[in-house]
Protein backbone atom coordinates (compact mmCIF):
# COMPACT_ATOMS: atom_id res chain seq x y z
CA UNK A 1 0.00 0.00 0.00
CA UNK A 2 1.69 3.66 -0.56
CA UNK A 3 1.94 6.01 1.02
CA UNK A 4 -1.15 8.09 0.21
CA UNK A 5 -3.34 5.12 0.38
CA UNK A 6 -2.27 4.88 3.72
CA UNK A 7 -3.22 8.46 4.86
CA UNK A 8 -6.61 8.08 3.16
CA UNK A 9 -7.33 5.42 5.31
CA UNK A 10 -6.11 7.57 8.29
CA UNK A 11 -9.18 9.11 10.78
CA UNK A 12 -7.32 12.16 12.10
CA UNK A 13 -7.72 14.86 14.83
CA UNK A 14 -6.52 17.84 14.74
CA UNK A 15 -6.27 20.00 18.13
CA UNK A 16 -5.27 24.10 17.29
CA UNK A 17 -6.64 27.28 19.14
CA UNK A 18 -5.04 29.62 16.78
CA UNK A 19 -7.44 30.18 14.31
CA UNK A 20 -5.21 31.01 10.93
CA UNK A 21 -3.12 27.77 11.80
CA UNK A 22 -5.77 25.79 12.42
CA UNK A 23 -7.46 26.67 9.27
CA UNK A 24 -4.17 26.43 7.52
CA UNK A 25 -3.79 23.18 8.51
CA UNK A 26 -7.10 21.92 8.20
CA UNK A 27 -7.23 22.36 4.14
CA UNK A 28 -4.23 20.69 3.66
CA UNK A 29 -4.95 17.74 6.09
CA UNK A 30 -8.47 17.38 4.22
CA UNK A 31 -6.87 16.76 0.89
CA UNK A 32 -4.29 13.86 2.37
CA UNK A 33 -6.43 12.06 5.32
CA UNK A 34 -9.61 9.80 5.39
CA UNK A 35 -11.61 12.02 7.80
CA UNK A 36 -10.59 15.07 9.36
CA UNK A 37 -11.99 16.22 13.02
CA UNK A 38 -10.59 19.27 14.13
CA UNK A 39 -10.81 20.89 17.59
CA UNK A 40 -10.63 24.31 19.19
CA UNK A 41 -9.00 22.86 22.71
CA UNK A 42 -8.11 19.91 24.51
CA UNK A 43 -11.54 19.47 26.26
CA UNK A 44 -13.16 19.92 23.09
CA UNK A 45 -10.34 17.50 21.30
CA UNK A 46 -11.09 14.73 24.59
CA UNK A 47 -15.00 15.11 23.84
CA UNK A 48 -14.14 14.59 19.89
CA UNK A 49 -12.05 11.86 20.59
CA UNK A 50 -14.21 9.53 23.00
CA UNK A 51 -16.77 10.33 20.42
CA UNK A 52 -15.21 9.19 17.10
CA UNK A 53 -12.05 7.13 18.47
CA UNK A 54 -9.81 8.65 15.56
CA UNK A 55 -6.71 6.67 14.76
CA UNK A 56 -4.38 9.43 15.49
CA UNK A 57 -4.14 12.88 16.94
CA UNK A 58 -2.28 15.83 16.27
CA UNK A 59 -2.72 18.47 18.63
CA UNK A 60 -1.07 22.04 20.63
CA UNK A 61 0.20 22.05 23.60
CA UNK A 62 -0.88 25.86 24.96
CA UNK A 63 -4.34 26.20 24.43
CA UNK A 64 -7.43 27.75 26.77
CA UNK A 65 -9.79 25.85 28.97
CA UNK A 66 -7.76 22.62 28.62
CA UNK A 67 -4.09 22.46 27.27
CA UNK A 68 -2.96 19.68 25.14
CA UNK A 69 -0.33 18.22 28.11
CA UNK A 70 -4.05 17.63 30.03
CA UNK A 71 -6.16 16.18 27.14
CA UNK A 72 -2.61 13.40 26.27
CA UNK A 73 -2.78 12.46 29.99
CA UNK A 74 -7.04 11.64 29.90
CA UNK A 75 -6.41 9.78 26.44
CA UNK A 76 -3.39 8.43 27.68
CA UNK A 77 -5.78 7.19 30.50
CA UNK A 78 -7.82 5.36 27.57
CA UNK A 79 -5.71 4.20 24.95
CA UNK A 80 -2.12 3.74 25.24
CA UNK A 81 -1.21 2.88 21.94
CA UNK A 82 -2.85 5.64 19.63
CA UNK A 83 0.10 7.91 17.95
CA UNK A 84 -0.59 11.20 19.28
CA UNK A 85 2.05 14.01 17.38
CA UNK A 86 2.29 17.84 19.67
CA UNK A 87 3.23 20.59 17.51
CA UNK A 88 4.42 23.82 19.49
CA UNK A 89 5.90 27.09 19.13
CA UNK A 90 7.60 26.73 22.42
CA UNK A 91 10.76 24.66 22.40
CA UNK A 92 11.27 23.94 26.22
CA UNK A 93 12.40 21.28 28.57
CA UNK A 94 9.28 20.47 30.53
CA UNK A 95 7.40 20.36 27.23
CA UNK A 96 9.56 17.70 26.37
CA UNK A 97 9.52 16.13 29.06
CA UNK A 98 5.68 15.79 29.74
CA UNK A 99 5.98 14.17 25.76
CA UNK A 100 8.31 11.80 26.78
CA UNK A 101 6.53 10.56 29.92
CA UNK A 102 3.19 10.03 27.92
CA UNK A 103 4.82 8.31 25.29
CA UNK A 104 3.97 10.85 22.57
CA UNK A 105 5.40 10.07 18.96
CA UNK A 106 6.09 13.24 17.79
CA UNK A 107 6.92 16.67 18.68
CA UNK A 108 7.01 19.55 15.30
CA UNK A 109 8.34 22.77 16.32
CA UNK A 110 5.86 25.80 14.72
CA UNK A 111 5.67 27.12 12.56
CA UNK A 112 4.50 23.47 10.94
CA UNK A 113 6.63 22.23 8.42
CA UNK A 114 4.17 20.58 6.14
CA UNK A 115 6.27 17.83 4.37
CA UNK A 116 7.78 16.63 8.07
CA UNK A 117 3.71 16.18 9.17
CA UNK A 118 3.42 14.36 6.35
CA UNK A 119 6.33 11.88 7.03
CA UNK A 120 5.42 11.58 10.55
CA UNK A 121 1.80 10.82 9.92
CA UNK A 122 3.06 8.64 6.83
CA UNK A 123 4.84 6.32 9.22
CA UNK A 124 2.18 6.43 12.13
CA UNK A 125 -0.28 4.98 9.39
CA UNK A 126 1.98 2.30 8.33
CA UNK A 127 2.52 1.41 11.86
CA UNK A 128 -1.75 1.12 12.23
CA UNK A 129 -1.80 -0.92 8.89
CA UNK A 130 0.87 -3.17 9.66
CA UNK A 131 -1.44 -3.45 13.68
CA UNK A 132 -4.04 -3.91 11.92
CA UNK A 133 -2.95 -6.88 9.60
CA UNK A 134 -1.73 -8.71 12.71
CA UNK A 135 -4.64 -7.81 14.34
CA UNK A 136 -6.45 -9.55 11.54
CA UNK A 137 -3.80 -12.60 11.35
CA UNK A 138 -3.90 -13.12 14.91
CA UNK A 139 -7.99 -13.39 14.64
CA UNK A 140 -8.13 -16.09 11.93
CA UNK A 141 -5.64 -18.03 13.40
CA UNK A 142 -7.79 -17.63 16.58
CA UNK A 143 -10.56 -19.09 15.11
CA UNK A 144 -8.20 -21.77 13.06
CA UNK A 145 -7.52 -22.81 16.76
CA UNK A 146 -11.34 -23.04 17.34
CA UNK A 147 -12.31 -25.20 14.97
CA UNK A 148 -9.15 -27.22 15.78
CA UNK A 149 -10.74 -28.00 18.84
CA UNK A 150 -14.36 -28.66 17.81
CA UNK A 151 -12.80 -30.88 15.57
CA UNK A 152 -11.31 -32.84 18.20
CA UNK A 153 -14.54 -32.75 20.43
CA UNK A 154 -16.89 -33.99 17.04
CA UNK A 155 -13.83 -36.93 16.83
CA UNK A 156 -14.31 -38.18 20.77
CA UNK A 157 -18.34 -37.43 20.09
CA UNK A 158 -17.92 -39.88 17.05
CA UNK A 159 -15.84 -42.07 18.63
CA UNK A 160 -18.36 -42.45 22.12
CA UNK A 161 -21.33 -42.84 20.11
CA UNK A 162 -19.38 -45.76 17.82
CA UNK A 163 -20.93 -48.75 19.68
CA UNK A 164 -24.33 -47.54 20.50
CA UNK A 165 -25.13 -46.82 17.34
CA UNK A 166 -23.60 -49.79 16.09
CA UNK A 167 -25.42 -51.79 18.70
CA UNK A 168 -28.58 -50.11 17.79
CA UNK A 169 -28.63 -51.24 14.01
CA UNK A 170 -27.62 -54.11 15.03
CA UNK A 171 -30.58 -55.01 16.87
CA UNK A 172 -32.38 -53.24 14.32
CA UNK A 173 -31.00 -55.51 11.58
CA UNK A 174 -32.08 -58.24 13.72
CA UNK A 175 -35.28 -58.12 13.66
CA UNK A 176 -35.68 -57.15 10.36
CA UNK A 177 -34.05 -60.80 9.65
CA UNK A 178 -35.82 -62.38 11.98
CA UNK A 179 -39.27 -61.11 10.64
CA UNK A 180 -38.20 -62.25 7.17
CA UNK A 181 -37.17 -65.90 8.66
CA UNK A 182 -40.50 -65.88 10.25
CA UNK A 183 -38.90 -66.24 13.70
CA UNK A 184 -40.22 -62.84 15.44
CA UNK A 185 -41.08 -64.08 18.94
CA UNK A 186 -42.24 -61.41 21.41
CA UNK A 187 -39.44 -62.33 23.86
CA UNK A 188 -37.26 -61.19 20.74
CA UNK A 189 -39.35 -58.17 20.15
CA UNK A 190 -38.91 -56.89 23.63
CA UNK A 191 -34.89 -57.61 23.96
CA UNK A 192 -34.20 -55.80 20.82
CA UNK A 193 -36.54 -53.02 21.75
CA UNK A 194 -34.98 -52.81 25.19
CA UNK A 195 -31.47 -53.11 23.68
CA UNK A 196 -32.49 -49.84 21.04
CA UNK A 197 -33.74 -48.10 24.24
CA UNK A 198 -30.63 -48.23 26.02
CA UNK A 199 -28.39 -47.18 23.49
CA UNK A 200 -30.50 -44.24 22.60
CA UNK A 201 -30.51 -43.38 26.07
CA UNK A 202 -26.30 -43.66 26.10
CA UNK A 203 -26.32 -41.47 23.00
CA UNK A 204 -28.45 -39.09 24.47
CA UNK A 205 -26.70 -38.89 27.86
CA UNK A 206 -23.40 -38.11 25.74
CA UNK A 207 -24.86 -35.23 24.43
CA UNK A 208 -25.72 -33.97 27.77
CA UNK A 209 -22.41 -34.95 29.53
CA UNK A 210 -20.57 -32.69 26.61
CA UNK A 211 -23.20 -30.09 26.80
CA UNK A 212 -22.49 -29.98 30.33
CA UNK A 213 -18.91 -30.14 30.06
CA UNK A 214 -17.74 -27.31 27.57
CA UNK A 215 -20.44 -24.95 29.05
CA UNK A 216 -19.24 -21.43 27.99
CA UNK A 217 -19.44 -19.14 32.01
CA UNK A 218 -17.16 -16.62 32.37
CA UNK A 219 -17.79 -16.31 35.97
CA UNK A 220 -15.43 -18.47 38.44
CA UNK A 221 -17.05 -21.15 40.52
CA UNK A 222 -15.89 -23.67 42.78
CA UNK A 223 -14.30 -26.51 40.95
CA UNK A 224 -12.88 -29.93 41.82
CA UNK A 225 -10.01 -29.90 39.51
CA UNK A 226 -9.91 -34.28 39.94
CA UNK A 227 -13.81 -34.25 38.73
CA UNK A 228 -12.75 -32.02 35.93
CA UNK A 229 -9.74 -34.40 34.58
CA UNK A 230 -11.72 -37.52 35.35
CA UNK A 231 -14.95 -36.00 33.01
CA UNK A 232 -12.45 -34.83 30.31
CA UNK A 233 -10.29 -37.89 30.39
CA UNK A 234 -13.83 -39.73 29.99
CA UNK A 235 -14.78 -38.07 27.07
CA UNK A 236 -11.62 -38.80 25.26
CA UNK A 237 -11.02 -42.43 26.56
CA UNK A 238 -12.28 -44.19 23.44
CA UNK A 239 -10.89 -42.36 21.42
CA UNK A 240 -7.09 -42.46 22.50
CA UNK A 241 -7.94 -46.73 22.93
CA UNK A 242 -8.53 -46.45 19.87
CA UNK A 243 -5.17 -44.74 19.00
CA UNK A 244 -3.27 -47.45 21.52
CA UNK A 245 -2.48 -44.50 23.74
CA UNK A 246 -2.70 -45.49 27.59
CA UNK A 247 -3.76 -42.70 29.84
CA UNK A 248 -2.05 -42.80 33.66
CA UNK A 249 -3.55 -41.28 36.14
CA UNK A 250 -2.97 -40.03 39.91
CA UNK A 251 -5.23 -37.50 40.83
CA UNK A 252 -5.32 -36.03 44.37
CA UNK A 253 -8.82 -34.86 45.56
CA UNK A 254 -8.53 -31.04 45.05
CA UNK A 255 -10.44 -27.90 44.68
CA UNK A 256 -9.81 -24.37 43.56
CA UNK A 257 -12.03 -21.66 42.37
CA UNK A 258 -11.56 -20.71 39.07
CA UNK A 259 -13.83 -20.20 35.29
CA UNK A 260 -14.17 -23.98 34.12
CA UNK A 261 -13.27 -23.30 30.61
CA UNK A 262 -10.40 -22.04 31.41
CA UNK A 263 -9.06 -25.15 32.96
CA UNK A 264 -10.45 -27.30 30.07
CA UNK A 265 -8.54 -25.75 27.80
CA UNK A 266 -5.05 -25.72 29.59
CA UNK A 267 -6.23 -29.67 29.71
CA UNK A 268 -7.66 -29.85 26.61
CA UNK A 269 -4.48 -28.27 24.61
CA UNK A 270 -1.82 -30.14 26.82
CA UNK A 271 -3.26 -33.38 26.35
CA UNK A 272 -3.78 -32.69 22.24
CA UNK A 273 -0.15 -31.65 22.19
CA UNK A 274 0.63 -34.74 23.74
CA UNK A 275 -1.66 -37.17 21.86
CA UNK A 276 -0.52 -35.19 18.32
CA UNK A 277 3.46 -36.54 19.63
CA UNK A 278 2.29 -40.09 20.30
CA UNK A 279 0.92 -40.44 17.04
CA UNK A 280 4.43 -39.58 15.38
CA UNK A 281 5.88 -42.38 17.04
CA UNK A 282 5.46 -46.30 16.69
CA UNK A 283 2.52 -47.60 17.81
CA UNK A 284 3.43 -49.13 21.09
CA UNK A 285 4.83 -47.91 23.93
CA UNK A 286 2.44 -44.84 24.34
CA UNK A 287 1.65 -42.93 27.41
CA UNK A 288 0.21 -39.62 28.71
CA UNK A 289 0.65 -39.25 32.59
CA UNK A 290 -1.40 -36.94 34.54
CA UNK A 291 -0.83 -36.07 38.17
CA UNK A 292 -2.59 -33.61 40.43
CA UNK A 293 -1.27 -32.96 43.78
CA UNK A 294 -0.64 -30.45 46.58
CA UNK A 295 2.94 -29.86 48.07
CA UNK A 296 4.02 -26.57 50.21
CA UNK A 297 0.10 -25.11 49.70
CA UNK A 298 0.83 -24.79 46.05
CA UNK A 299 -1.08 -27.15 43.82
CA UNK A 300 0.21 -28.90 40.71
CA UNK A 301 -0.97 -30.68 37.73
CA UNK A 302 1.37 -32.29 35.70
CA UNK A 303 1.16 -33.62 31.94
CA UNK A 304 4.10 -36.11 30.74
CA UNK A 305 3.95 -37.98 28.19
CA UNK A 306 6.51 -40.60 26.31
CA UNK A 307 6.75 -39.18 23.11
CA UNK A 308 10.62 -38.41 23.10
CA UNK A 309 10.61 -34.74 23.95
CA UNK A 310 10.95 -31.69 22.68
CA UNK A 311 14.32 -30.25 20.12
CA UNK A 312 16.27 -28.20 22.84
CA UNK A 313 16.33 -25.67 19.87
CA UNK A 314 12.55 -25.45 20.09
CA UNK A 315 12.06 -26.16 23.82
CA UNK A 316 12.31 -22.20 24.95
CA UNK A 317 9.81 -21.25 21.88
CA UNK A 318 7.05 -23.44 22.94
CA UNK A 319 4.94 -21.05 24.84
CA UNK A 320 5.90 -17.84 21.65
CA UNK A 321 3.04 -16.83 19.91
CA UNK A 322 2.54 -18.19 16.16
CA UNK A 323 5.23 -21.14 17.03
CA UNK A 324 4.54 -24.34 15.94
CA UNK A 325 6.49 -27.16 14.45
CA UNK A 326 3.33 -28.45 13.15
CA UNK A 327 2.48 -28.53 9.06
CA UNK A 328 0.67 -24.86 8.78
CA UNK A 329 -2.59 -27.38 8.31
CA UNK A 330 -2.62 -28.99 11.43
CA UNK A 331 -1.20 -25.90 13.52
CA UNK A 332 -1.90 -22.35 14.57
CA UNK A 333 1.23 -21.65 17.45
CA UNK A 334 -1.10 -20.05 19.22
CA UNK A 335 -2.24 -23.02 21.43
CA UNK A 336 0.38 -23.04 24.03
CA UNK A 337 0.65 -19.72 24.21
CA UNK A 338 -3.23 -19.10 24.84
CA UNK A 339 -2.62 -21.43 27.34
CA UNK A 340 0.06 -19.59 28.95
CA UNK A 341 -1.86 -16.15 28.80
CA UNK A 342 -4.58 -17.80 30.76
CA UNK A 343 -2.40 -19.69 33.17
CA UNK A 344 -0.59 -16.23 33.71
CA UNK A 345 -3.31 -13.95 33.70
CA UNK A 346 -6.78 -15.46 34.51
CA UNK A 347 -5.60 -18.75 36.64
CA UNK A 348 -2.77 -16.85 38.56
CA UNK A 349 -0.35 -19.44 38.14
CA UNK A 350 2.76 -20.36 36.02
CA UNK A 351 3.39 -23.01 33.51
CA UNK A 352 6.83 -25.10 32.68
CA UNK A 353 7.79 -27.64 30.09
CA UNK A 354 11.19 -29.62 30.10
CA UNK A 355 11.65 -32.98 29.18
CA UNK A 356 11.75 -36.02 31.61
CA UNK A 357 11.98 -39.49 31.90
CA UNK A 358 9.89 -41.55 33.75
CA UNK A 359 9.40 -45.32 34.69
CA UNK A 360 6.13 -47.23 34.53
CA UNK A 361 6.00 -51.22 34.80
CA UNK A 362 10.05 -50.98 35.77
CA UNK A 363 10.40 -49.85 32.05
CA UNK A 364 11.83 -46.05 31.51
CA UNK A 365 10.20 -43.99 29.06
CA UNK A 366 11.26 -40.02 27.90
CA UNK A 367 8.92 -37.24 26.82
CA UNK A 368 7.92 -33.55 27.28
CA UNK A 369 6.91 -32.80 31.02
CA UNK A 370 4.46 -30.07 31.51
CA UNK A 371 3.73 -28.90 34.95
CA UNK A 372 1.06 -26.24 35.56
CA UNK A 373 1.34 -24.52 39.27
CA UNK A 374 -1.39 -22.81 40.75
Amino acid sequence: MNKFNKLKNLNVLYVEDELDVREEVEDILNMKVGQLLVATNGQDGLEKYKKHNPDIIITDIKMPVMNGIEMIKEVRSLNMDIPIIITSAFNETEFFKSAIDLHVDKYIIKPIDIMQLFAVLDRAALVIYQKQELQHKDAMLKNKEKITAFGELLENIAHQWRQPLSMITTSASSLQVQKYLGKVSNELVEEMCENINNNAQKLSNTIDKFAKFFDDKESEEQLNLKFIIEDYLSMIETSFKEKNITLLLNLSDISITAVKKDIIQVLFTIVTNAKDKLLQNNENNRFICIELYEEDKNIFLTIHDSGGGIDEEYIDKVFDPYFTTKHQSQGTGLGLYLVYELIQNFIEGSIEVSNESFIHEKNEYYGAKFIVSL
